[in-house]
């Protein structure tokens, strides 16, 4: 009995250590990355859901293949402080990818900067 007991506890021990997983799918980076801010985007206005989003550009200046979410090179920068909005000005972020519920549609096609969004952690 005590056997049975005993392997039932490993078999479930094991099934729980498994079940863990380190790679963490919640898009936050521990990397940082050097960025321009380019400009103020185009059409997309204050978008309510992700606060501190007022159409700000940024450009990642490494290599594309090194950003974890995307081959793009220019985002739209959810939460960039008021102090780093200004046009040129390069920067280090760490980011994240934005939640479901902070979605944005600026589409293109009414006039809106086609890129998709970030959600800016830290700067310096």
């Amino acid at each position: 009995m005590k056997i049975r007991t005993l392997n039932l506890l490993l078999i479930l021990t094991i099934a729980f250590i498994t079940s863990c997983n380190n790679d963490d799918d919640n898009g936050i980076t521990n990397d940082s990355f050097n960025v321009f801010v380019l400009r103020e985007g185009n059409k997309c206005g204050i978008v309510d859901d992700i606060p501190g989003t007022l159409d700000y550009l940024i450009e990642f200046d490494q290599n594309t293949a090194d950003i974890p979410i995307s081959n793009q090179t220019i985002y739209y920068a959810a939460n960039l402080p008021e102090n780093y909005r200004a046009k040129n000005l390069q920067i280090n972020i760490t980011f994240r990818e934005i939640n479901e519920n902070e979605i944005v549609n600026c589409d293109s096609s009414i006039g809106g900067d086609d890129y998709p969004f970030i959600y800016i952690l830290t700067t310096n």
